[in-house]
């Protein structure tokens, strides 16, 4: 009795085993969804299936959180990604891009960030609509790490002046900042410098510039003093 169990066994464990390995169980993406900055996703579903060696046709059971966040480190314009499982063998990826916020010149080409500093991408043009940051060195960076050996007064400030930007929409317009002097910050918009000063009322600020910059096509702005309640325009010297 004790021997037909046992062959009983062993056959039931045979079935399962050939079971699992049968290509029933090879993972494949059925639904790909994206919240990207753009109208067109950085990364396509091919992409993330490269990334994730989908398109080795692994078991699904092989796609695990811990490798998700692995396979994620290498797609550095991901802010975050869940993955759905579906069984037998169908994944419903879930992507959410990171929104860039300027380019960092570096050593004839330019790093695109996001809002933590975080360097997402290499380029030799800029080209989206977003602001140069100058006035920042940057010695060496990372793809996908934040930058380093940057002050955290800068990065706060960078912070600041691009979340206000973006919050009164002019932050395309935007051509450059130049942070390397915190007290007298510079900007320009289209073709008007405009002299910010601190991040001190850089919301006042960035209303006013916001309200009156279509107006003004050529000179300097100076917004330093706007909780004075004025902004001085002066012609280009």
């Amino acid at each position: 009795m004790k021997k037909k169990q046992m062959i009983i066994l062993v056959i039931s464990i045979a079935a399962i085993l050939f079971i699992l390995v049968l290509p029933i169980w090879n993972a494949q993406i059925v639904e790909y969804n994206v919240h990207s900055f753009a109208d067109t996703p950085y990364y396509t579903q091919q992409d993330i299936e490269i990334a994730f060696q989908i398109d080795k046709n692994p078991h699904i059971m092989n796609i695990t959180s811990t490798k998700v966040e692995q396979y994620k480190r290498t797609l550095p314009f991901i802010e975050t990604i869940e993955i759905e499982k579906v069984f037998p063998n169908q994944l419903i990826v879930n992507v959410v891009e990171k929104q860039p916020r300027a380019y960092i010149p570096f050593a004839g080409s330019y790093l695109l960030i996001d809002k933590n500093a975080i360097v997402i991408e290499e380029t030799r043009n800029v080209n989206l609509s977003l602001p140069v940051i100058e006035g920042i060195t940057v010695e060496k960076f990372i793809l996908g790490e934040r930058l380093d050996k940057i002050d955290d007064d800068v990065l706060l400030a960078l912070e600041v002046l691009l979340n206000e930007a973006i919050n009164y929409q002019i932050i395309s317009e935007v051509k450059f900042i130049n942070i390397g002097n915190l007290g007298n910050i510079i900007l320009k918009i289209r073709n008007l410098d405009v002299i910010i000063g601190t991040i001190e009322d850089c919301s006042k600020k960035m209303a006013w510039l916001s309200d009156i910059y279509l107006e003004y096509s050529v000179g300097v702005l100076d917004l330093s003093y706007v909780d004075t309640g004025e902004a001085v325009l002066k012609p280009l010297q």
